[in-house]
Parts: C-alpha cells; structure tokens; sequence
C-alpha cells in the first residue's frame, strides 16, 4: 500500500529531514544535489515527500529512484537503490550521506547506461 507522492522542494524535506536529527538544527546544503552535481545536471533531480521518506528521483520519475531519506524512526536510514532494491544504511548524521556518495553516483550510472 503505497502513500501518494508529493513533490517538495529540496529545502522542505531536507528541513524535515534535519529536524529528525535534534543535533543538527542548522540548515544543511543540498547533499546528494552537491554529490550529484559532478555527473549530471542537478535540475534532473527531484525530491518527494512522503509521510515515512524523502524521494530522491532522476528526471522526476518514480521509476528512476536514487535514494531514500527516512527519517520518521528512531533509527535514520539513507536508502540506496541498486535496480529495483533498496539497501537501507543506517546513519545517525545527515552529513553522513557524503560517506555513500560513490553509491549515489552509481545509480546515475546505471540509469545512464541504460
């Protein structure tokens, strides 16, 4: 069963996102758009909202997603995708995202060979 998904704005989920993590109250760049930003245009990048996640999608396109953002339990995860499955990481930093950049980009990667 699957929540509808809205677009958001990059600041509104990352907003929500930072304030799940209580340690780190100050706005954080645009992580995986600054990731990202070294293999492709980062207008091709979109975010979605739902209740349980952030939606980081190619070409605004759910059939393109590059990564997850969970944020809603007591554990964050950043979830990455390889195909059609996601690998949740645990995280307990929003900057640690950058940790996993090559796994972002590999995404790109799979989606542009294809």
């Amino acid at each position: 069963n699957t929540e509808p998904m809205n677009t958001c704005s990059f600041s509104t989920c990352y907003t929500r996102f930072n304030s799940a993590f209580t340690h780190t109250l100050p706005r954080r760049p645009n992580i995986v758009k600054a990731i990202l930003r070294e293999v492709l245009d980062v207008k091709r990048i979109t975010m979605r909202d739902t209740k349980s996640y952030c939606g980081i999608l190619l070409d605004n396109n759910n059939r393109k997603p590059i990564c997850r953002l969970h944020f809603n339990y007591s554990q964050k995860y950043l979830g990455v995708f390889s195909g059609k499955n996601e690998e949740r990481i645990e995280i307990d930093s929003i900057d640690d995202i950058f940790q996993h950049s090559d796994r972002i980009k590999a995404v790109i990667a799979e989606y542009e060979a294809n």
